[in-house]
Formats: C-alpha cells, structure tokens, sequence
C-alpha cells in the first residue's frame, strides 16, 4: 500500500476518460499518490449513468486510496464534455450537482475556491464524429454551449473586481480560439477538428468567457494532446494547458496553488517520477509554445466503434 500525506494546496487536472474506470483509476492514484486529494476532471467523463457505475467509483477510490489519507477528504469534481449523458447532466443548471459521496458535477458558469485556487468551470465542445452517433443514445445537441448559458459569464459587470468575480483557473474541455490555433501546429487530433462549424462556435463563447473572466491559467482536454502555450489578452498573459487522455502520459497535471507551478506525473502510477510541466514565459509580448506530447493510447486500451472526438 501507497503511503502518501495530504497537501492541502495541491490541484490534480486529470484529462479526457471516455466512461473507462480504468483510467479513473490510473490518473486518480497518480493524483493521490503525490497528496493532491482535490482533483479537476476537465469533462467526457461518462462514468455515472448505470445504476452501477457511481458505486463503483466509490469502492475504486476507497481500493487506491493511499495509506495517510482518509477516503472522505478527496474532492473530485468533473465538467461534461461533448461524450456525456445529457439525459442525465443538466449543464444548464445554476449550482454543483453532488453525485456520490466525492464526487461533483460542476454545470457550466459555476464556480468553487478550491485549495486557495477561484476556479470557473465551463463544459461543453462539440463532436464532430457526430453523424456516427445516435441521438439520445451516445450523442446529444446539448453538448454544446448556448448563449445562454456564456451569458453566465460574460453578462456579469465587467467592474467588479471583488474577489467573488476573480479566477485564478479556468477549466473547459474544449480551448479558446487562439490556444486552439496554436495547438493545430503541433496536434493532428486538434487539426482534425479545424472545419467543424458548431467547435467554431463553441471556441467563439470560450473566447468571450476568457476575456470577461481574464484566468491566469485555462486548462482543458478534449484534443488529447499535452500541449501548453501563453498569448496575450490585452496586457493580461494567458497560459493555456491542454491535457491528454486517458492513461496516456500527459493525463494528468498538479497545480501547486502556493506558486502557481505545475508538474506531470511520468511512468507508471506508482512511481514518484515527476517532471515539471514546460510552462512557457508569461511575457504578454509573445505567444511561446511548449513541448507536446501526442502518445497514443496504450495497446491495451480497447478499441471503439467511434473514436471520441
């Protein structure tokens, strides 16, 4: 057993899991493991329909849950991504949606102060596997993001400056406009998505969240590609992080809230190997990229009709 001590000031961003336990289980120990008991999972989440499934997150945690933390301190919050279940997420709704004893549904424009870090949450993206899929059954128009439902956002007055209003972290599963440009010269998966008129829509609300919420960081999947860059948004730096997928080496990202630094777990989930994310420099008179990483899933990894988009 895995003895590991609680850091309260540690945040785990966990990519795209596409309903596999499996790989809960992998990036949730990598996140306990090294003490970061608050954990973000940025949406195509999926593990929650069956009568079975949210009973099983339960006894996965309490199973991995390391020697030094008590199963009643993790606090797992997910957004949707374009592969849920609407039928069962309402991302309309106004407040956080409890759905087992650690785990929270956070619906788009809601908000939470975790480990010292304001952090906005807003799911939604669109899948441009589309014409594959069966409505109501593994493919709903709602995956998208209304105007509505930006309007959580961008309508707030724009001079407030309370603390209520400030965010630190912004998490989506799709990216903004830019950080999505940027992302398509080093990923095939993003450039697959380039022509897809609803994924242009749904960035042009991202783009108007960021600029309304002005984050320091903005994390998010959907891209399956480990990639991060900073722009510029008027004199205020940006700094995107996008997460791969899975059990894939880039899954998982910790946020030391103290300092704002950010490393990856790398080798298998019961190592202590870390290395510290590139995080290019937040000079707002550039746009600098960093490294990527783009490993496929492992050949273990079961195949799919449909691969997730």
């Amino acid at each position: 057993m895995v003895t590991a001590a609680p850091n309260p000031n540690l945040i785990a961003f966990v990519g795209d899991l596409h309903g596999k336990l499996a790989a809960f289980e992998h990036t949730t120990a990598q996140a306990l493991n090294r003490g970061a008991t608050t954990i973000v999972q940025v949406g195509d989440f999926w593990i929650y329909d069956g009568p079975k499934e949210l009973p099983k997150l339960q006894r996965t945690l309490r199973r991995i849950c390391p020697d030094g933390i008590a199963v009643e301190d993790i606090d797992y919050r997910f957004i949707d991504g374009n592969h849920e279940n609407f039928d069962v997420l309402n991302p309309g709704a106004a407040a956080l949606v409890q759905m087992s004893d650690n785990v929270t549904y956070m619906p788009r424009g809601t908000r939470a102060h975790l480990a010292g870090a304001a952090i906005l949450f807003f799911g939604g993206a669109s899948s441009t596997d589309r014409e594959h899929r069966i409505e109501g059954k593994d493919w709903w128009p709602a995956e998208n993001i209304t105007t509505g439902q930006a309007e959580r956002v961008t309508a707030a007055d724009p001079a407030d400056t309370s603390d209520s209003s400030r965010v630190d972290i912004l998490v989506t599963h799709d990216t903004s406009t830019t950080a999505f440009t940027d992302l398509c010269t080093v990923s095939p998966h993003a450039r697959g998505k380039q022509h897809d008129p609803a994924g242009e829509t749904n960035r042009a609300h991202l783009d108007s969240i960021v600029a309304r919420a002005r984050p320091r960081f903005h994390v998010h999947g959907h891209h399956h590609t480990r990639h991060s860059c900073t722009y510029d948004l008027d004199g205020h730096p940006v700094t995107d992080i996008s997460l791969s997928l899975e059990k894939t080496t880039g899954s998982v990202a910790i946020c030391d809230t103290r300092d704002l630094t950010w490393t990856s777990p790398v080798g298998r989930q019961d190592t202590g190997d870390d290395e510290k994310l590139p995080i290019p420099g937040r000079e707002p008179e550039t746009t600098a990229c960093a490294e990527h990483d783009t490993q496929p899933p492992t050949a273990t990894t079961p195949p799919r009709t449909h691969p997730p988009c």
